[in-house]
């Protein structure tokens, strides 16, 4: 990223795909992923521009691990960056697309996360 005259970054958003990043800090483990969702979004923030999740996921094939991993992710943002992140998606719709990532399998029947994901993102 390569800042304009004055220090300032020349966009409008800044846009992330914070895969494997623990959300809340060090959940499930702090040895899980590549570090924690805080920490990259603060450091994001810092350019002082609306952040947009513009993709987040997981592949595990465990549906309890990704539909709690989806919850954390939308807790994490509602409870303390709501004011920052404005757009948080979910990637992706069906495990047709990429296998495992979809919150509904390849024949479009809706997996464990589909229903946490209406929940969530529903009042987003």
């Amino acid at each position: 990223m390569r800042l304009g005259a004055g220090g300032t970054l020349p966009v409008d958003y800044v846009a992330v795909h914070p895969y494997g990043q623990r959300a809340p800090d060090d959940w499930p483990s702090s040895s899980w992923g590549f570090g924690n969702m805080s920490t990259l979004l603060n450091n994001c923030i810092a350019f002082g521009k609306p952040l947009w999740i513009s993709e987040i996921g997981d592949n595990s094939g465990n549906q309890a691990f990704t539909s709690d991993y989806l919850a954390n992710v939308y807790n994490l943002i509602t409870s303390r960056y709501a004011s920052s992140v404005l757009e948080v998606f979910w990637f992706c719709w069906s495990d047709g697309m990429v296998a495992n990532f979809g919150i509904v399998d390849a024949a479009g029947n809706p997996k464990q996360q589909y229903s946490r994901y209406q929940s969530l993102a529903g009042s987003w």
